[in-house]
């Protein structure tokens, strides 16, 4: 399968562009696809570019390829692999949890057993659960809902705004799930970006937590 990650999705650069930021794609050797480039115009700084988790190469090449690009202004990499001598480390890396989906039996036997335990509680308790495109109307209480959770928590995800042109960009590949019965208990939101689905954020409450909601809504 071909790598598609979030960042450099062709549903990420429609986002992007409806919300101002300009995008390209540099082509690369021996890659499937091409790489895509963010680049924003600060004050005093002027151009200034971004590469997320691209490109789709080994550390040793992507560093050769990214060595011979002519792009106006600095160039901040978002990337997994030691790019060595050039590049000033700016923050340490994250991690980023890839999970191959497939065949749901061969899935639940993979499960950690604490994670498989959940997930049958979650089952036991009969939740309603709902699959649906986002609309603005109907889930704007989620992304309420999670932004006083950022706040709460203290972590940062992305902008609103981000969320509303995603949708309005990318028919129905916004895709809002939700648990319960008479009320939500629990909701989580999905970015669709083929082959590929990014988890986006999520919400959940006492009765949710019980009911381990969460656990059934991501399988």
């Amino acid at each position: 399968m071909t790598p598609c990650p979030l960042p450099q999705s062709r549903e990420f650069a429609r986002t992007l562009a409806a919300l101002g930021t300009r995008t390209h794609r540099l082509p690369v050797p021996g890659g499937e696809t091409a790489c895509l480039v963010q680049t924003r115009r600060l004050p005093l700084l002027g151009p200034v570019n971004l590469i997320s988790r691209g490109p789709d190469l080994p550390p040793a090449d992507a560093a050769a390829w990214l060595a011979r690009l002519d792009l106006p202004g600095p160039l901040c990499i978002n990337s997994l692999g030691n790019l060595g001598a050039g590049f000033l480390r700016l923050a340490a890396p994250k991690e980023v949890a890839l999970l191959p989906l497939g065949d749901p039996a061969r899935m639940r036997r993979a499960m950690h057993p604490n994670w498989r335990a959940s997930l049958r509680r979650a089952e036991r308790a009969a939740l309603a659960i709902t699959n649906e495109p986002f609309d603005p109307a109907r889930h704007g209480w989620l992304i309420d809902a999670e932004t006083r959770q950022q706040k709460n928590r203290r972590y940062r995800n992305w902008p609103a705004r981000f969320t509303a042109a995603f949708a309005k960009e990318n028919a129905g590949k916004l895709r809002v799930l939700s648990a319960g019965g008479t009320r939500t208990v629990a909701a989580m939101m999905i970015l669709c970006h083929p082959p590929w689905a990014s988890y986006h954020l999520g919400v959940t409450s006492d009765e949710g937590r019980a009911a381990c909601a969460h656990h059934r809504l991501l399988f």
